[in-house]
């Protein structure tokens, strides 16, 4: 019988080492590695959110904090903190200060999320709308009964208007 090998990630299960992906030297099941992926790649999009709004290099330790606090104790994942500061930055226009790091967005990630799914919706059916409009299309031929009457509007009679 093969080894098993532990699951470092939430299940805290062993498989076999068949079964399991390898990210950044640990091993993970299949749920487990694809919720590290998103994980690290929604923070590494927070992160270089918070540097372009707050225009700091990196973020402060209080920044950190309260990025991990707001992961570990409301559940906010990673991703709908970068659309709550990008939500609050362009659409609410709201200036950000780094000495009050990311306070704000307990405040506003809910209608961040809620903004962001409803932009999706619309392309959805933008989508749609504009393969029905792509199929129509319309093509007119001139005849040559429409060309002898374009042409004979544009003509003026000059006799006429001199004998009057």
């Amino acid at each position: 019988m093969a080894r098993l090998l532990k699951c470092y990630g939430w299940c805290d299960s062993k498989y076999p080492k068949i079964e399991l992906t390898q990210y950044k030297n640990k091993n993970y099941c299949k749920e487990c590695y694809k919720r590290k992926v998103e994980d690290d790649d929604g923070r590494i999009k927070l992160l270089d959110t918070i540097s372009n709004i707050y225009n700091i290099p990196y973020p402060t330790g209080m920044m950190l904090r309260q990025m991990k606090q707001f992961r570990e104790e409301r559940n906010y994942k990673y991703n709908d903190q970068a659309k709550a500061l990008w939500y609050g930055k362009h659409v609410l226009k709201k200036q950000f200060y780094s000495s009050y790091g990311l306070g704000l967005i307990p405040y506003i990630i809910d209608d961040a999320v809620k903004y962001f799914e409803d932009n999706k919706k619309r392309q959805e059916k933008m989508k749609d709308v504009s393969s029905i409009n792509k199929t129509q299309t319309i093509t007119k031929t001139w005849q040559e009964n429409d060309k002898q009457l374009y042409r004979k509007n544009k003509m003026i009679d000059m006799e006429g208007i001199l004998n009057e």
